[in-house]
């Protein structure tokens, strides 16, 4: 993730200078990375609504829910490659639980909510954990 803080003097050619950062299209650039990026220059823009309740999210909401998403996740024990399955409605902090996958480096497995628990792959594979 781009550096946003801290210079530097290189006192032989006299020069400051400032972080190196990725550029927006690199290959090294997460998804995750790209949509945080955008997300900062927006923090009080409303980039989510809940049609069935009207709530509504605003970028730095959804920043600091992933954020808070990617500690669990850390705590977890989870690491870049491991599958996290999605049983769920659409709601409002599912769109928090995707980004914090993508910044996680993690596989996302999701399954309609709709579907009989029964006939699904998720039913034996993975194991539930809950966010409150």
């Amino acid at each position: 993730m781009p550096v946003y803080c801290g210079t530097t003097y290189n006192s032989a050619n006299k020069i400051w200078s400032g972080p190196q950062e990725k550029d927006l299209f690199h290959y090294d650039l997460t998804l995750g990375e790209a949509i945080v990026e955008k997300l900062y220059l927006i923090p009080d823009k409303v980039v989510q609504i809940t049609d069935s309740t009207g709530e509504q999210v605003k970028a730095k909401d959804l920043l600091t829910n992933s954020r808070n998403i990617v500690n669990k996740f850390v705590a977890m024990g989870l690491k870049q490659g491991d599958v996290v399955g999605l049983y769920a409605s659409n709601t409002t902090h599912l769109s928090a639980v995707i980004l914090a996958t993508w910044l996680s480096g993690l596989c996302t497995h999701a399954a309609y909510e709709g579907c009989d628990k029964g006939e699904h792959i998720i039913n034996s594979s993975f194991a539930i954990a809950s966010f409150s």
